[in-house]
Order: C-alpha cells, then structure tokens, then sequence
C-alpha cells in the first residue's frame, strides 16, 4: 500500500492560461472520479507518478502522489502551458517535505533530509512537539521554520 504524499501547487501566467490549467485539473478530477483511478495530462506519456484526489480552491491545485512529488510532471505542465509555479509538498512519515519553485525556466528545490526530522520530537505527556525549546501544537510548523531556514541560506549562497 503506497503512502500518500500530498502536494499543494499555485501556478502563475497569464489568465487566459491559468483558466486552461485549472479546467484541465478540473476535468482530470471529473476522470478520476469517474474510473477510480489516478491521471496524466494526456501530453504527460509516462506511466507513474498520477495525481490522485485531485481538487481545486481558490487559484491552488491540491492532490496526492503515492509516496514521492511529482514535480517534473508540474514542469511538464508549466512548459505546456507557459506557466511557472510553487509547488508545497509532504509525506512525512517518509522525511520527505519540501517546496519547488519554478520561475524562468529554473527548478530550485528546497526540501528536508532525515537529520532534520531529528531536530524535534513529540513529547507523549504533553502531546506537544518539542523544538528548540518550544511547545507545537503541528509538526508542520516545525517544518516550515526548517525549510524558511534552508530558503534563507539557499537565497544567501546565490
């Protein structure tokens, strides 16, 4: 059984071609519903990394992956239709949690390694996480100062 990687995406283009992008999501979905099965863009000729649960709100495109993000599938879709995007992605209970820019052509990637996982922990008493001598409700908040972090650096050594 896979584990389910959840993914958060907000393109931007011109609106004419965002409007194609969320139909073509949206028609994805109506497909998905329909078979029970994951989807491709029909211009996408692979035979893995389907987006599954597919929806939509406000400008954001959510979906799931089984076990990993399917970034290059997003650049595939970028391409298509001239659009770049950021691209929220998780799995925790893999180490896998991160954000990929895509902008001008460039892919940067900012993303978590096992070490950083270790850097907190769930207090059981509690049933708080413990970070850097902090109480959290979310290990998503642990994790978004993490990749803030990284981001920082990232933006500091370019």
């Amino acid at each position: 059984m896979a584990n389910w990687c959840s993914n958060s995406v907000v393109f931007q283009a011109e609106p004419a071609q965002l409007s194609k992008i969320q139909s073509l999501f949206l028609q994805l979905a109506a497909l998905a519903e329909s078979t029970g099965e994951g989807q491709l863009p029909s211009f996408i000729h692979e035979q893995e990394g389907y987006f599954f649960d597919i929806g939509w709100e406000e400008d954001v495109l959510f979906y799931a992956t089984r076990w990993v993000p399917n970034t290059d599938y997003l650049i595939e879709v970028a391409e298509f239709f001239g659009a770049e995007f950021k691209h929220y992605y998780a799995q925790t209970s893999n180490s896998v949690y991160g954000v990929a820019t895509y902008q001008d052509g460039v892919l940067t990637i900012t993303d978590l390694n096992n070490s950083d996982f270790d850097l907190y922990n769930l207090d059981p008493d509690s049933g708080l996480y413990q970070f850097e001598g902090q109480s959290y409700e979310s290990s998503e908040e642990i994790l978004d100062i993490l990749i803030e972090r990284k981001q920082q650096i990232n933006d500091l050594t370019d």
